[in-house]
Protein backbone atom coordinates (compact mmCIF):
# COMPACT_ATOMS: atom_id res chain seq x y z
CA UNK A 1 0.00 0.00 0.00
CA UNK A 2 2.94 2.56 0.82
CA UNK A 3 4.16 2.31 -2.84
CA UNK A 4 1.10 3.20 -4.63
CA UNK A 5 0.76 6.43 -2.12
CA UNK A 6 4.78 6.63 -3.02
CA UNK A 7 3.75 5.81 -6.74
CA UNK A 8 0.95 8.05 -6.73
CA UNK A 9 2.86 11.01 -5.33
CA UNK A 10 5.59 10.55 -7.54
CA UNK A 11 3.02 10.63 -10.51
CA UNK A 12 1.46 13.90 -9.10
CA UNK A 13 4.85 15.63 -8.81
CA UNK A 14 5.51 14.65 -12.24
CA UNK A 15 2.29 16.12 -13.52
CA UNK A 16 2.89 19.07 -12.23
CA UNK A 17 6.22 19.54 -12.99
CA UNK A 18 4.82 19.10 -16.30
CA UNK A 19 1.97 21.12 -16.54
CA UNK A 20 4.26 24.55 -15.07
CA UNK A 21 7.42 24.04 -17.89
CA UNK A 22 5.16 25.09 -20.88
CA UNK A 23 2.44 26.92 -19.18
CA UNK A 24 5.27 29.59 -18.97
CA UNK A 25 6.42 30.28 -22.32
CA UNK A 26 3.03 29.65 -23.71
CA UNK A 27 1.80 32.51 -20.98
CA UNK A 28 4.51 34.67 -22.23
CA UNK A 29 3.64 33.97 -26.18
CA UNK A 30 0.02 34.96 -25.67
CA UNK A 31 0.99 37.72 -23.60
CA UNK A 32 3.14 39.08 -26.97
CA UNK A 33 0.51 38.42 -29.54
CA UNK A 34 -1.57 40.78 -27.18
CA UNK A 35 0.73 43.45 -26.96
CA UNK A 36 -1.57 46.03 -29.31
CA UNK A 37 -4.63 45.02 -27.21
CA UNK A 38 -2.54 45.47 -23.57
CA UNK A 39 -1.35 49.15 -25.46
CA UNK A 40 -5.44 50.32 -25.48
CA UNK A 41 -6.64 48.76 -22.19
CA UNK A 42 -3.56 50.37 -20.70
CA UNK A 43 -4.74 53.67 -22.50
CA UNK A 44 -7.90 53.53 -21.81
CA UNK A 45 -7.49 53.00 -18.12
CA UNK A 46 -4.68 55.19 -17.65
CA UNK A 47 -6.17 57.32 -15.08
CA UNK A 48 -7.46 54.80 -13.02
CA UNK A 49 -3.95 52.96 -13.25
CA UNK A 50 -2.24 56.54 -12.62
CA UNK A 51 -4.61 56.95 -8.91
CA UNK A 52 -3.76 52.98 -8.45
CA UNK A 53 -0.26 53.46 -8.81
CA UNK A 54 -0.39 56.88 -5.97
CA UNK A 55 -2.25 55.12 -3.62
CA UNK A 56 0.82 52.12 -3.85
CA UNK A 57 3.29 54.52 -3.12
CA UNK A 58 1.65 55.71 -0.36
CA UNK A 59 0.77 52.22 1.32
CA UNK A 60 4.98 52.00 0.48
CA UNK A 61 6.07 55.34 1.59
CA UNK A 62 3.20 57.68 3.12
CA UNK A 63 5.57 61.19 2.63
CA UNK A 64 6.42 59.93 -0.81
CA UNK A 65 3.02 59.41 -1.61
CA UNK A 66 2.57 63.14 -1.23
CA UNK A 67 4.70 64.04 -3.83
CA UNK A 68 3.38 61.43 -6.21
CA UNK A 69 -0.40 62.67 -5.70
CA UNK A 70 1.00 66.41 -6.57
CA UNK A 71 3.12 65.12 -9.41
CA UNK A 72 2.44 66.00 -13.35
CA UNK A 73 1.97 63.28 -15.48
CA UNK A 74 3.59 63.18 -18.84
CA UNK A 75 1.11 62.38 -21.98
CA UNK A 76 3.73 60.09 -23.25
CA UNK A 77 4.20 56.08 -22.69
CA UNK A 78 7.02 54.64 -23.73
CA UNK A 79 6.91 50.83 -24.29
CA UNK A 80 9.09 48.35 -23.22
CA UNK A 81 9.31 44.70 -21.97
CA UNK A 82 11.28 43.35 -19.43
CA UNK A 83 14.05 40.64 -21.11
CA UNK A 84 14.14 38.43 -17.54
CA UNK A 85 10.80 37.41 -17.60
CA UNK A 86 9.13 39.01 -20.73
CA UNK A 87 6.28 41.07 -19.26
CA UNK A 88 5.37 44.51 -21.23
CA UNK A 89 5.93 47.54 -19.47
CA UNK A 90 4.43 50.90 -19.61
CA UNK A 91 6.89 53.78 -18.61
CA UNK A 92 5.06 56.90 -17.81
CA UNK A 93 7.37 60.19 -16.94
CA UNK A 94 6.54 62.46 -13.98
CA UNK A 95 7.57 65.56 -12.72
CA UNK A 96 7.28 67.94 -9.46
CA UNK A 97 7.74 71.53 -8.56
CA UNK A 98 9.74 70.65 -6.33
CA UNK A 99 13.33 70.00 -8.03
CA UNK A 100 15.35 69.72 -4.88
CA UNK A 101 14.29 65.67 -4.92
CA UNK A 102 15.34 63.32 -7.48
CA UNK A 103 15.86 66.44 -10.02
CA UNK A 104 12.29 67.29 -9.85
CA UNK A 105 11.46 64.01 -12.16
CA UNK A 106 10.99 60.25 -12.22
CA UNK A 107 9.21 57.51 -14.21
CA UNK A 108 6.74 55.52 -13.07
CA UNK A 109 6.32 51.59 -14.24
CA UNK A 110 3.20 49.52 -14.94
CA UNK A 111 3.22 46.14 -15.55
CA UNK A 112 1.39 43.43 -17.91
CA UNK A 113 0.45 40.72 -15.78
CA UNK A 114 -1.72 37.79 -16.74
CA UNK A 115 -3.95 39.93 -19.29
CA UNK A 116 -3.99 43.34 -16.59
CA UNK A 117 -2.29 46.09 -16.01
CA UNK A 118 -0.77 46.35 -12.65
CA UNK A 119 0.54 49.43 -10.69
CA UNK A 120 3.12 48.70 -7.63
CA UNK A 121 4.50 51.77 -7.15
CA UNK A 122 7.33 50.63 -8.94
CA UNK A 123 9.51 54.12 -10.03
CA UNK A 124 12.86 55.06 -11.31
CA UNK A 125 14.07 58.16 -10.30
CA UNK A 126 15.63 61.54 -11.61
CA UNK A 127 14.92 59.23 -15.00
CA UNK A 128 13.24 60.09 -18.16
CA UNK A 129 11.35 56.95 -19.77
CA UNK A 130 13.63 57.13 -22.30
CA UNK A 131 16.54 57.47 -20.91
CA UNK A 132 15.42 54.04 -18.74
CA UNK A 133 16.79 52.04 -21.52
CA UNK A 134 20.60 53.39 -21.33
CA UNK A 135 20.59 52.81 -17.66
CA UNK A 136 18.98 49.41 -17.26
CA UNK A 137 20.16 46.40 -19.69
CA UNK A 138 16.77 44.59 -18.16
CA UNK A 139 14.64 46.87 -20.55
CA UNK A 140 13.89 46.37 -24.27
CA UNK A 141 12.31 49.05 -26.06
CA UNK A 142 9.41 48.25 -27.85
CA UNK A 143 7.13 49.63 -30.96
CA UNK A 144 3.70 48.73 -30.76
CA UNK A 145 1.34 48.45 -33.83
CA UNK A 146 -1.83 49.68 -33.74
CA UNK A 147 -4.33 46.97 -35.08
CA UNK A 148 -7.20 48.37 -36.96
CA UNK A 149 -10.97 47.52 -35.01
Amino acid sequence: MSETWLWGGLILVCGMIAWRIPRCPIRALIERRDTPGARRMFLQQREHLEAAFVQSVFRLEPLEGWRWDAARWSDEVVWARDRRTGTLLALVGVDWDDRTAAGGRATAVFEYRRRRWVAEGRRLYAIEPCEAFGRSTNLEPLVIPLRRP
